[in-house]
């Protein structure tokens, strides 16, 4: 659909940051991503069986772990020239995640084709790469407009929008109509803000091939719901910035395992890892394995995540395991006093303003907040400036305790809990 160029998505973006980074790559490693990109397709995983037969006895571990010692997950006798990614830090601070340079690239550039492959029909997944547009939408305040380069004459750009300011939801629509992007990324809690706007409606139709949801659970109904509000269709990707993309949906709606991902089910009741023929029929955390980033190689990490792994052959011809009843990552939006969705990301910017460990953020009802601050070891907080920059987002005509105390570190930790579930697809 998209015939934007790299030039025009400049001219909208003049404040955007060019990672100048993918040029270099369109020269050198375009060839080896797009064979990585091929074999992914085929769903082969030879690389891996090697690994995935030799750590039987390997012990599990989990976020905690990397949040006390990431830096013994580093081999050292790797040469890859590292990048740096932070975890979302919905259950817990954010953890520092390394990255060699050709992965870096991989889940920048390739992963929204890898999605909209897994989504087109079977026979098509291995098909030439060509100019391909995509907008990757956030709310977080702390992230920058960034535009990647591919090597096929496409390019991925990060859009910021805030849901306090309809200007920035105009302008987004604005680009989508003139760049015509054949792929949206966006998290679930800024989609409902989204669609919440009804003169929104049916805006991506025409403009927009396929929206791609992530970020937390994404049940039917609020599928159903987006998809009639915004006349396109919308698929389901699962990942964590610990392995980048996990699954994604086929056109049947299977979310597929990454085959570069090894996948496995602990049983919770027991402690135990389940045997591959249980997979079918028992719900335990989601455990995965991959070496494919070489700077930060992973071998059986909790996700905190439930799920149970299904083997059987999709009805799309893809005989990846395909995870089913995935849950553990709700993440909803607060209600402020005037009945307008916040999101939870917005939150987040607490870490850069203040010396705080953690924090958790409670609603009890539309417009009343409960704040816990844990401070750094030694450090006396300054509540005033934590209620200004809390009043800035939530208002003044919300409800606001502040408590400074200690947080847990163990489990899924949930840093923003609202006490009455709200239903995601009336959000």
């Amino acid at each position: 659909m998209s015939g934007a160029t790299v030039e025009q998505a400049l001219l909208l973006l003049p404040h955007a940051v060019v990672v100048r980074d993918t040029i270099v790559a369109a020269i050198r490693d375009g060839a080896l991503l797009e064979h990585r990109f091929v074999v992914w397709c085929r769903g082969h995983r030879e690389e891996q069986r090697e690994l995935f037969s030799s750590f039987r006895n390997t012990a599990l571990i989990d976020k905690n772990t990397l949040r006390t010692c990431p830096e013994k997950f580093i081999p050292r006798d790797t040469n890859a020239a590292f990048a740096v990614k932070y975890t979302s830090g919905t259950t817990g601070r954010p953890v520092p995640i390394f990255y060699d340079f050709l992965t870096l690239l991989e889940q920048m550039i390739v992963v929204p084709r890898r999605v909209a492959a897994l989504y087109a029909p079977h026979e098509e997944l291995t098909g030439a790469l060509g100019p391909m547009v995509t907008l990757s939408i956030t709310e977080n305040p702390s992230a920058r407009e960034e535009i990647w380069i591919d090597p096929w004459r496409g390019f991925v750009a990060q859009i910021i929008v805030d849901e306090a300011d309809v200007v920035t939801f105009h302008r987004l629509l604005d680009l989508v109509r003139i760049l015509r992007p054949n792929l949206i990324t966006i998290k679930p809690t800024l989609l409902f803000i989204l669609i919440e706007q009804k003169r929104y409606s049916q805006a991506f139709v025409g403009y927009v091939d396929l929206v791609v949801v992530s970020g937390s659970d994404f049940g039917p109904l609020a599928r159903a719901r987006a998809e009639f509000y915004l006349g396109v269709p919308v698929v389901e990707a699962y990942g964590l910035t610990e392995f980048g993309l996990v699954a994604s949906e086929c056109n049947a709606h299977g979310l597929h395992v990454n085959p570069d991902i090894f996948p496995e089910i602990l049983d919770t009741s027991s402690n135990t890892l389940l045997p591959h023929n249980k997979f079918d029929s028992q719900e335990g955390e989601l455990i995965l394995s991959s070496s494919r980033n070489s700077a930060f190689p992973l071998i059986r990490y909790r996700t905190g995540d439930l799920a149970t792994l299904a083997r059987a052959p999709c009805t799309c011809g893809r005989k990846t395991p395909r995870l089913i009843s995935l849950s553990g990552r709700l993440v909803e939006n607060f209600r402020l006093a005037d009945g307008r969705a916040c999101s939870p990301a917005r939150f987040n910017r607490l870490f850069e303003a203040h010396p705080i460990a953690e924090f958790q953020l409670s609603q009890s009802a539309p417009g009343l907040f409960t704040l816990v601050v844990e401070p750094l070891p030694g450090v006396t907080l300054n509540q005033i400036r934590i209620e200004a920059d809390m009043r800035a987002v939530i208002g003044g005509d919300s409800l606001l305790n502040l408590e400074v105390g200690s947080l847990p570190r163990r489990g899924q930790f949930q840093r923003f809990r609202i006490g009455k579930t709200q239903d995601a697809s009336a959000c």
